[in-house]
Order: C-alpha cells, then structure tokens, then sequence
C-alpha cells in the first residue's frame, strides 16, 4: 500500500476538548505535555505506540528534540523521517498535511527498516503553532489496518489543540531558562544588584552581594526603604537622585552606604530605570570602593610627602646656589683687573652653570605642582592664548629671525589657561631652540577637529629629531637629545605632557632628522 497524502484542514471535525488536554492549559511543562499528547493519541488511534519530533525555529529540516512513547525507541522517528523522501518536513507543515501508510508491504521503501521496530503501519501528523511549524507527530502500529479515517481526524483535532500547548511550554520553558541564567548571572556577580520599586522606593529583590555589603540578609532587604541604607546626611542626595533616574537620567555616582552593624561602607553606584512589560523599576549596581578609597588616600598622602620633600631641597639647594652666584659676582666686579683671561672664563662658567642650576629647580617646583589646579578649568579662547604666548617669545623670535604662522578661528576650550599658555610657550620655545641656521626659519600652529577633541599642532622646519626619540623616551624628565648641544634643563617636554594628559588629552613628535618637527597634542571639546 502506497503512503497517502491527506489534506489536514479539510478532515478536521469539531469535537470537544480531551480531558486530559485541558490539563495541560494550567500548567507549562513540555515533557509533561508532550507525553499527554502521545498518550491521548495513542488511546483515541488505538496505535501502540507515540513520537513526537520538536523542530528548530532557526531551522525547519533540523531536529531539536525527540520524544517517545511504547515500544519505538528514540532513533526510529528519526530513521523514518530521513527515508521520507516524498515527504520531507517541509511539505508536511507548510502544506498542513498527514502522511500515513496503513500497511508497508515488501515492496515500500521504509519496509525492512520499519520490519527491524516492529512496525506495520503509521500515521505522520503536522504540529502547527500560531505562525510555524514545530513539530511532527507520528503514530505506530505493530499491525496494518488498524487506524480509520475516524481514528485519524481525533487525531488530527488533538495534534491542532496540543500544538497550542507544546507551543505555550515550549515558551515557558525559553523563558524559564532565559530567567535562571538571568538569576545565575545576578547571583553571581561581583557588585551588589537591587531593584527598587519607584512608586514607593522599597527594595523588591537583590543579590547575594548586597546582604554582604549591608550585613542584612535578603529576608530583611525585600520590603525595606531604600533610604534605610543610607545615612541621614545622605538621604536627601539620594532622594534628589532618585527623582533624576525617575526623569529617565542614569546615574553614576559615589554613595557612603549605612550597615545594619552602623559602619559605612564607601560604594559608586550606578542607578537606571528599566521596564519589564507595564512596570517600572529602578536597577541600582552598587560596588564596594573601600580600597580604592584606602590606596587614594595612600597616594594622596605620598604626593603631599613628596611635594613637602621638593619643596624642603629645593629651598636648601637655592641657599648655597645664591650665596655662590653672590661670591661668583663680587669676584669678577671687584678683582676685574687682578684677574687673567683664564680665571674670568672660570668664573664664567661657574655663573652659567648657577644659572642653569637655577632653571632646574624651578623646573623641577613647577613639575611638582602640576595636577594641583589653582583655578578652576574655563572656557579660553586658544586664538588670544596663543597670541599671548607669542608677544612673550617676540624678541627670541626676532633674534633668529623666525617667521610664525596661527591658523585662523581657533576653538574655545575648557582648560586652566595658565597651564595651556605653558604648552604652547614650551613647544614654541623648543621649536625656536631647535631651529638651526635655516635662513627661510618658520613656524606654524595650527588646530583640526577630531570629533570629541581638538587635535592641535606646533610645526617647525627646524633639524628635526632622529626617529628614535619618537615615542615615549622623549617627554620623560631629564631625558635630552644627546648629539644636540643646547641650553635645556630636561624636563620641559615632561611638564607639557604632564599639562596635556592632566586635560584627558595626549601628546606626541612626528619628526625627520634634518627636516623640522610636527609636535601633536590633543584638548577635549567643551561640554
């Protein structure tokens, strides 16, 4: 007997809900449904045994699961599928069809695998749910001629009304799942989690993290006001930052949280509103900052060590630093005539080196003081502050005959201006330092706007610096380019550096030996 094709939709009656179906309506368990079904289907065909073959969403011709029923084991649905060739999943659920074969002679295809299970006869039943196909469901029979067209229209109104069902479990389950990773990952993180109720600002469900960082167990912390945990000093803060998340504003600020033991512990929290269908509920993520507290009041106090250390050997070391420059001078005015050419040139170089020495200990206070914003950051026009910066440098400009160019409409940035005026002053004054003996000698300053920065430029055509200074070496203190002979203390292009990161921006030399020098640094835009 050849397989039939039987249209579904037309073999349908109306009949009334089987009782066990009706149960699966009150809960969503798919293997429990799934097993209901074969049963049901079992009883009303009179088969001997069940499958069901769940397909993937992603993918109609795959299986995702298989369920079985009497005395057909897991792979045979499979098996029976495969030599299917005339009708392949595809065909059964988008057509809504049945395939049966009321009995596998010699001469069907799938006899000799269906004779190994035992099987004489079967029925293939399409599982619709409300948009796709999710499965099939197959009835077997040890013997031919066991169904009837009664038999399978029972079937066929069972296969419509369990397909709602598996569809609805197999829902649940997703969505079970989905929760218990959502749980596993809450559970398992590192800052503590709560959610808060924003109608009446009580704590709705947290983490394991947060009892141990309040020291209350999560009995205690469901139903509480948020404003328990927090001191009475920061309950208004709070409240005013509850009403900006309300408003639809994050949050992310530093908060002293108050332990049921009465410590505090410092914490950054981080507050959002979030919905979950026609709720509304606010999402706190609260971590403990205590030793990041406890290592920033370490620095602090080694920074305030530090600067009290500069400033105690750069007072000792100016003392006997003026007192030679003193003697130095006094020689050279009052035993002018007494003196040979030799012993002047000496004491010369002992001024010059006074000098030099001078220089490094004010470079060195002013390295020490930047970060330490004596005025707050103010919106500079960068156009005034470098024609600022260039009447100061005129004359040394002028000396060697420097030609200076400024691009037009430069930006107004958010920045200490004095600091800002100290780049632009120190990478000039290097370019007119490393300028050489061009007879065409320029320089020129220049901005392009690189999205959330300006990038700003000091271009020279000076004699250049070889490419190994290019990275990092060349702004760290102290460090001079070694076959260049000029008046430097080292620690100019490290206080620049220092200025431009301390603004959120960066720096860098992009230069050839022997054809001038590009220096980059980066400000941040306003707002």
């Amino acid at each position: 007997m050849k397989t039939k094709k039987v249209n579904v939709l037309s073999q349908l009656s109306e009949r009334e809900l089987p009782n066990p179906l009706s149960q699966m309506l009150r809960f969503f368990d798919l293997k429990k449904t799934l097993e209901i079904t074969m049963d049901e289907g079992i009883k009303l065909s009179g088969a001997n045994a069940s499958a069901i073959i769940l397909i993937k969403k992603e993918d109609a011709k795959s299986f995702s699961e298989i369920y079985t029923r009497g005395f057909i084991n897991d792979n045979s649905p499979k098996k029976i599928e495969s030599c299917l060739k005339d009708s392949s999943v595809d065909t059964i659920l988008s057509n809504d069809r049945i395939i049966e074969c009321n009995n596998l002679g010699s001469e069907h295809p799938l006899y000799n695998l269906c004779k190994l299970e035992g099987i004489r006869s079967f029925v293939c039943l399409p599982l619709r749910g409300k948009e796709n196909g999710i499965g099939l469901f197959y009835l077997y029979y040890k013997y031919p001629d066991r169904y009837t067209k009664d038999s399978i229209n029972l079937c066929l109104n069972l296969a419509v009304q369990s397909a709602i069902c598996i569809e609805n479990a197999m829902l649940f389950k997703q969505l079970k799942e989905s929760e218990e990773k959502y749980k596993l990952s809450i559970n398992k993180a590192r800052d503590a989690i709560l959610f808060v109720n924003p109608d009446n600002a009580r704590i709705i469900d947290t983490n394991p993290k947060l009892e141990e960082l309040t020291g209350y167990s999560k009995k205690e912390l469901v139903g509480m006001e948020i404003w328990r945990l927090y001191p009475k000093s920061e309950i208004e803060n709070c409240q005013k930052k509850m009403q900006k998340v309300l408003n639809g504003k994050g949050v992310r600020s530093e908060m002293v949280i108050l332990r049921k033991d009465g410590n505090t512990v410092p914490t950054e929290m981080n507050c959002g509103l979030i919905t979950y269908g026609d709720k509304r509920f606010m999402l706190g993520i609260c971590r403990d900052i205590t030793e990041r507290k406890r290592a920033e009041e370490e620095i602090r106090k080694k920074n305030k060590e530090l600067e009290n250390f500069v400033y105690f050997i750069s007072h000792d070391l100016k003392s006997p630093i003026i007192s030679i420059k003193g003697f130095a001078s006094l020689l050279l005015r009052r035993y002018h005539g007494k003196l040979d050419e030799k012993a002047k040139l000496y004491l010369n170089h002992i001024q010059k080196g006074i000098d030099n020495m001078e220089r490094l200990i004010s470079d060195i206070l002013e390295l020490s003081r930047i970060g330490k914003v004596a005025a707050p950051p103010e919106e500079c026009n960068m156009s005034e502050i470098i024609r600022d910066t260039i009447e100061l440098l005129r004359f040394q400009l002028k000396d060697k005959g420097i030609k200076i160019t400024v691009q037009n409409n430069m930006p107004i940035i958010l920045c200490n201006m004095r600091r800002i005026s100290q780049v632009f002053q120190n990478l000039i004054s290097n370019s007119i330092k490393f300028m050489g003996t061009s007879k065409q000698s320029q320089i020129e300053i220049g901005c392009t706007d690189r999205d959330r920065f300006f990038e700003f430029y000091i271009k020279d055509n000076g004699i250049g610096i070889d490419k190994k200074y290019h990275n990092e070496e060349i702004f760290q203190i102290f460090r001079r380019i070694e076959e260049i002979d000029v008046e430097g203390t080292g620690i100019g292009l490290t206080i620049v550096k220092m200025i431009v990161e301390n603004h959120g921006g960066k720096i860098w030399v992009n230069s050839q030996k022997g054809k001038g020098s590009t220096f980059y640094f980066t400000l941040p835009k306003c707002g």
